[in-house]
């Protein structure tokens, strides 16, 4: 009984003692990619987390502002600091903030200043933190210290040996597999884990080849090829010779290419049934052939025979079967020559050799109508030809060019009218020409000799006639060298014609002088009578 008592009691007492509480845990977290390219920006979060509620806190994100400046901001505030009150509390906060680097160095961002209270007892929590460290670099810088690693460190075919075995700087494999295998996995693991791989996982499987690369990228950008050839085998092939090229009839419809308006069909090709598909509107058939390599191209089957490889070519409402080209005197004054279209060899009609676009003939599969196509190198584009536009420009060009030869043969008229027909002077048209410039010539003489005799004229006037005896006769000279002399010495020099022996008056001097002039005009009018003679 004392025992039961005593133990009432130390119930009683714990049941009375105050209870202790424990502040509730809580984490930041700050991240941010270890490395930055100077000038770039980086992105940095800031992550609250508690297992139990958080009902308010106080966050102050550090950085140092001489390297890194903050573009932008999730806080409340649009700055570093994060302060915010949930009405029901929050296991969880992030922030996302971005700075760009501004000098070389290491940089640390952390939360400065926190307080995080428990939203049940609004007590203090516990809280630890993380920091990010950033390592800015240049560009070259970064880009020298990349790993250029790019080889394999094993490649593996399910279930199947790789033939050769794997060697990293053997870059080709071969695989085969029976024909009831559909399907395969293959797997690949690389030497340097900052490198990436793709092309692996698991295939469907075709009959012949199935070929498969696996490209690997280093982290400085380079890559390495690894190519795995997958060889299902084909039940009874039936092979063919085409195009100087061995291929294999492709036996499933489901390998064949799907086109447009074509059905799948099966005909008889030397004794097997095989797979083929038929135009609905040209009735054209296609077979597959298959190479080595696993590539199937269809062919145009007609009368048991393989005519040409199937290509089609797409374009505005329309798709082409290219044709041998047809003749047309609508073409020419064109080129022709081979161009390739979408990876096709085709003739066709250009302008010339730096021409853009290309005629071609063809067949239209939807439509099942020939006609001529214009390809444009530049665009790629296909469209049916319409020749309207070039029929009205040669026309327009016939048009002109008969008017130009008729302007060249009207201006050639016009030369030749004016050499042949030049306007030409009557006889009586040139004599009177003649006697016009006589008669200019003449009065110029003329008006020259009237400016002689009146300069000599004036000359005489002036000097002093000689002296005269008692009976008003003029005196004898009576030496060499007087007044006399100087005056028939200048008039001789004026007109040779006359001569003086003595010394005369003005008036005789005048008089003979006139006579000579008349009978100097007389003589010039007798040459003249003379040359009308001879007209």
């Amino acid at each position: 009984m004392k025992k039961k008592i005593n133990l009432f009691v130390v119930g009683l007492f714990l049941l009375l003692m105050p209870t202790a509480v424990f502040a509730s845990n809580a984490r930041i977290d700050v991240n941010s990619s270890s490395t930055a390219i100077l000038g770039n920006n980086i992105t940095v979060t800031v992550k609250l987390s508690s297992s139990s509620s958080i009902g308010s806190w106080q966050v102050d994100l550090g950085y140092d502002k001489n390297m890194l400046k903050l573009v932008s901001s999730g806080a409340e505030g649009g700055g570093s600091y994060m302060a915010n009150t949930v009405a029901n509390g929050t296991k969880s906060k992030t922030y996302t903030f971005t700075f760009k680097t501004l000098t070389k160095g290491t940089t640390t961002i952390s939360a400065r200043s926190f307080l995080l209270y428990d939203y049940d007892t609004m007590q203090t929590m516990n809280t630890s933190t993380s920091s990010a460290t950033v390592n800015i670099k240049t560009k070259e810088e970064i880009e020298a210290s990349y790993s250029d690693n790019a080889n394999l460190k094993s490649i593996e075919v399910v279930n199947y040996s790789l033939n050769p075995g794997f060697d990293k700087n053997t870059k080709e494999y071969n695989v085969e597999v029976e024909n009831d295998v559909t399907s395969i996995t293959i797997n690949a693991s690389k030497e340097d884990s900052k490198a990436s791989v793709k092309g692996t996982g698991t295939f469907e499987l075709v009959e012949g080849n199935n070929k498969y690369e696996i490209v690997v990228t280093a982290q400085k950008g380079n890559t390495n090829t690894y190519v795995v050839n997958v060889y299902r085998k084909e039940l009874d092939p039936i092979k063919v010779k085409f195009n100087n090229k061995d291929y294999s009839v492709v036996r499933k419809i489901d390998e064949l290419k799907e086109l447009d308006g074509f059905n799948p069909i099966t005909i008889n090709y030397e004794g097997t049934d095989v797979p083929a598909l038929e135009s609905e509107v040209t009735k054209i058939k296609l077979l597959g052939l298959k190479d080595n390599s696993g590539s199937i191209i269809m062919v145009i089957y007609d009368n048991n025979k393989l005519v040409k490889e199937y290509i089609e070519l797409s374009g505005v409402l329309v798709k082409v079967i290219p044709e041998n080209l047809k003749e047309s005197e609508e073409f020419k004054n064109y080129i022709k020559n081979k161009v390739k279209i979408n990876g096709y060899e085709i003739e066709g009609y250009l302008l010339n050799n730096n021409s853009k676009e290309i005629i071609f003939y063809g067949l239209d599969s939807l439509t099942g109508k020939k006609n001529y196509y214009r390809y444009n190198k530049d665009d790629e584009s296909i469209q049916l030809y319409n020749n309207e536009l070039e029929l009205n420009l040669n026309e327009k060009l016939k048009n002109y060019k008969y008017v130009i030869y008729g302007l060249i043969g009207l201006c050639a008229l016009l030369l030749l009218i004016a050499i042949f027909k030049r306007p030409t002077m009557s006889d009586e048209e040139k004599k009177r020409r003649n006697n016009s410039q006589k008669r200019t010539l003449e009065e110029n003489e003329e008006m020259f000799e009237d400016d002689e005799e009146d300069s000599a004229d004036a000359y005489v006037e002036e000097m002093p006639l000689p002296p005269k005896d008692d009976e008003g006769e003029e005196e004898e000279p009576l030496e060499e060298g007087t007044k006399a002399e100087r005056i028939v010495t200048v008039e001789e020099e004026i007109d040779e014609e006359i001569e003086e022996e003595a010394p005369k008056s003005k008036k005789e001097l005048k008089k003979e002088k006139a006579e000579a002039k008349k009978k100097k005009k007389e003589e010039k009018k007798k040459e003249k009578d003379a040359e009308k003679f001879d007209w």
